[in-house]
């Protein structure tokens, strides 16, 4: 996801800090060549830049690399980092297929040769192999993305966890014993034990607290690993689909719990490797229980200077870097929507962009995705998954690249220009069948126009 091969190391760990005084070590980019070369085998521990790509940092609203701020473009490939099938989720309608080297290096060098600078990966709990009698993950895999990541330059964004239920045992996702498909409320909330789920082994070998310090632990140093997500899409619902604005008795609320695992969680992370960056990975839409807006939320209660439970929940000190997730393509019918979806932002991510800034933290856009045109996703178009698309635009690739304008262009008075986007999802095959209805295979137009929008 960026074009350097460096090995800066931070002096003082300070100098990698979440704070608005940080500074990188200046490095010309134009020094470093397009393709990193290849580095020994990731070696757990060590300061921030002892090797991989120069570390990520932050001053105020701007990502820093190399000594410079950092924008980006790049894809998604959530799987890359699964070795095996199991798991992998498969509805009849999506598939994926498991990862391996040469995947990975072809995905990689794919993403390099379009000038991206970056690659979303999932690395959940069950997608690493885990062997009780030693009580040990094997990281080989997940090591082979990062070397391959560093070869082509490319930053990786690493979600820990998923608040979906692909790949999640049943209790991590309805720790209730329903059959919600998303964590609910419980799982983030403390209990009776004076503790959450989140910080207790279920059933995962080990608690997700605990995982997220091994992995933090095992690329402590690397500044391949651009920044962790702690989960990708984090909901605080109940299981019956409502939302506990206001604290329960005696229990955390909807904002109030996943302010706490955002404390938690992050703080764990940085206690294992204090230079690293951390996203809460929030989707941002009004209302998304846990992050939602207007006077309608929890936040007020607990602070009264919040504008949203999504400002107040990445209000934490243990957070680094906002998200949104832009799916919002669905509006492309209304006409108002249209001019401020095609031609600017929804008026909902307005007011992310404005809430950044006013936070002071820089503002990436995780997912964003259309469907794919009907004639490449056959299933999809029978389950009624395709795109609807305005006037405005005739298809995915001429909608798409009036939304990238957008995103990149001057941001309004008062908001956050934007970091970079990670665009729903490359995959290595052409049939809509690999991936999901968003997908972008390698002969697909869409490559072009990304490679024509690098900031």
């Amino acid at each position: 996801m960026n074009a350097k091969r460096a090995l800066i190391a931070c002096v003082a760990l300070v100098a990698c800090s979440a704070d608005d005084s940080v500074s990188t070590p200046d490095a010309d980019a134009s020094t470093m060549p397009d393709v990193a070369a290849e580095s020994a085998p990731p070696v757990e521990g060590g300061a921030c830049g002892m090797r991989g790509l120069p570390p990520m940092s932050r001053v105020g609203t701007d990502l820093i690399a190399a000594g410079k701020p950092f924008r980006f473009l790049g894809y998604d490939i959530w799987s890359e980092t699964w070795p095996s099938q199991t798991n992998l989720p498969n509805d009849g309608n999506v598939k994926y297929y498991p990862s391996s080297v040469e995947k990975v290096e072809t995905d990689f060098a794919r993403a390099h040769a379009l000038g991206l600078r970056a690659i979303r990966v999932f690395l959940n709990q069950s997608m690493v192999p885990y062997d009780a009698n030693s009580d040990t993950f094997d990281w080989t895999s997940f090591d082979a993305v990062i070397a391959a990541a560093q070869k082509y330059a490319l930053y990786l964004v690493v979600s820990l966890s998923d608040g979906n239920a692909y790949g999640e045992p049943a209790w991590e996702t309805s720790p209730d014993g329903g059959s919600v498909v998303i964590k609910t409320r419980q799982w983030y909330a403390k209990d009776d034990a004076g503790t959450a789920p989140f910080e207790r082994a279920n059933q995962y070998p080990k608690s997700f607290v605990s995982w997220a310090t091994l992995a933090a632990t095992h690329v402590a140093g690397d500044g391949t690993i651009g920044w962790f997500e702690l989960q990708n899409e984090p909901h605080t619902e109940e299981a019956n689909g409502g939302c506990i604005e206001a604290s329960p008795s005696g229990q955390e609320g909807a904002a109030e719990a996943l302010r706490r695992f955002a404390d938690v969680a992050g703080g764990a992370i940085k206690a294992a490797d204090p230079c690293r960056l951390v996203s809460l990975a929030t989707i941002a839409t009004s209302g998304d229980c846990g992050s939602k807006d207007g006077t309608n939320t929890q936040c007020h209660a607990l602070d009264a200077s919040c504008t949203s439970d999504w400002e107040y929940v990445n209000s934490s000190a243990m957070i680094d870097v906002v998200c949104l997730h832009d799916y919002s393509y669905h509006y492309a019918t209304d006409a108002k929507q249209t001019t401020q979806f095609y031609t600017g932002w929804t008026d909902e991510n307005h007011v992310r962009l404005v809430e950044a800034q006013q936070l002071g933290k820089p503002l990436y856009v995780g997912e964003v995705g259309m469907y794919a045109p009907p004639s490449s996703a056959t299933n999809c178009q029978a389950k009624g998954r395709v795109e609807t698309y305005p006037a405005a635009c005739s298809d995915r690739v001429a909608c798409f690249g009036l939304k990238l304008g957008a995103m990149f262009g001057t941001p309004a008075s008062g908001e956050v220009s934007l970091s970079g986007a990670l665009v729903w999802q490359a995959t290595s095959g052409t049939s809509g069948l690999e991936g999901d209805c968003f997908s972008i295979g390698p002969t697909d137009p869409m490559d072009a126009l990304l490679a024509a929008h690098v900031p």
